[in-house]
């Protein structure tokens, strides 16, 4: 047993800016180079991808891609340094919110070495 979370950031409003998703699609287009087949992988459709991507430069004030168009070698795009250390940030504060939520877990629910059975786990 363990306890679980999940991690994003949101505005004032409460739209979420950035979280595993967005991580995951920028992750994609700088290992694939292309925001069409990184959006394919993630499962959304190309303009969703677009407007993910769009609405982070917006928000954080700076190109998390860089653009190239097609042509004799074909287009592509991959990530700014910026876009880099924006995964980065979220991914070391991801991870140092699983390490604090683990730590909790075992604080209220390990007592004398042994997980406290919730009521759902009893055998019948």
């Amino acid at each position: 047993m363990r306890a679980k979370i999940k991690v994003w950031i949101e505005n004032d409003k409460g739209e979420i800016l950035f979280g595993e998703g967005k991580t995951k699609l920028l992750e994609m287009i700088e290992e694939l180079g292309s925001i069409s087949k990184a959006a394919q992988e993630c499962g959304i459709d190309y303009k969703k991808a677009w407007n993910h991507v769009k609405l982070i430069e917006e928000k954080i004030k700076d190109p998390i891609i860089v653009r190239k168009k097609g042509g004799k070698d074909g287009g592509g795009s991959t990530l700014t340094p910026k876009g880099k250390e924006l995964i980065e940030a979220y991914k070391n504060m991801r991870e140092e919110m699983l390490r604090l939520c683990d730590e909790k877990y075992s604080e209220h629910f390990i007592i004398e070495g042994k997980p406290i059975v919730l009521p759902s786990e009893e055998k019948s």
